[in-house]
């Protein structure tokens, strides 16, 4: 990574509820836009065509500056029976101009009855 230090992300699922996080660490002043999306596969697999986005579980915000900067939401409704995970990107802008995006995901959390 040429701009941003460190992205992570971690979720774990409480009471029906999934707790969700994001965040990322840069030493340079630059643009990041964070998003943070909840996703749900019936298989535990790492294959990304297996997971969908969950509705009304994306969260996104820009930020200027070094520094590290958080995302942390809730998402409750769970379905049941899916595994969940997080998918959390740190896009680094010039302008209009993405100069580098970062993915991850954290581990997955199975939801059951």
């Amino acid at each position: 990574m040429q701009y941003l230090s460190s992205v992570f992300t971690d979720m774990e699922i409480k009471n029906g509820k999934a707790y969700c996080q994001g965040n990322y660490t840069t030493f340079k002043d630059v643009k990041v836009t964070l998003t943070v999306t909840l996703q749900k596969s019936p298989l535990n697999v790492t294959l990304d065509s297996y997971w969908i986005n969950v509705p009304g579980a994306s969260w996104s915000q820009t930020w200027t500056g070094a520094g590290q900067n958080i995302i942390s939401e809730n998402k409750g409704d769970l379905a049941h029976y899916y595994y969940y995970r997080t998918e959390t990107t740190a896009t680094v802008f010039n302008g209009s101009v993405p100069l580098e995006s970062v993915v991850v995901h954290s581990e997955t959390s199975y939801y059951g009855g």
